[in-house]
Order: structure tokens, then C-alpha cells, then sequence
């Protein structure tokens, strides 16, 4: 498995993507437990699912993090959104 310094390389990749084409990635429907569902958007703040998300700006956090609270053979990451 990679390792967070790896996972936040290729976050950081992605990143630039982004910014290349004007767009976020953002995570969604994790209350509908739907993790792998993900929103590409150039308008965060006039998105549809910015239905009463008052923060979706500091949703965009391009950091790695650890995906559960727990210890497991495998360490794995997630990231709220990137843009």
C-alpha cells in the first residue's frame, strides 16, 4: 500500500489537474454511505449539492488522510475534495 507522503503526491497531481481545467473534485453522498461518489464541478458555490452546505469551500482540502480510526494491515486515505 502507498504511503500518505505517496497517496498526497498523487493528490497533489490531481490538484493540478484541477487547476488546469478550472474544476473541483468533491466527495459526496458519504451520509448515504456512498463513498466512492464524486462531484466534478468549475462552480462550487452554485452547485447542486451545495444544498445547504454552508462550508463546501473548506470541503476542499487536498490533504491525505487516513480513511478510519482504527489500526489495519493496510493504511488507507481519503481526501474531501481537490481544486
Amino acid at each position: 500500500m502507498k504511503t500518505k507522503e505517496e497517496v498526497q503526491l498523487i493528490i497533489d497531481e490531481i490538484r493540478d489537474v484541477c487547476r488546469k481545467h478550472g474544476v473541483f473534485i468533491i466527495g459526496i453522498c458519504e451520509e448515504e454511505s456512498i463513498f466512492g461518489e464524486i462531484l466534478i464541478t468549475d462552480d462550487l458555490q452554485n452547485s447542486c449539492w451545495n444544498i445547504g452546505d454552508t462550508d463546501i469551500n473548506g470541503r476542499i482540502t487536498n490533504e491525505a488522510l487516513l480513511a478510519f480510526d482504527r489500526t489495519t494491515a493496510l493504511d488507507e486515505f481519503t481526501v474531501d475534495g481537490i481544486g
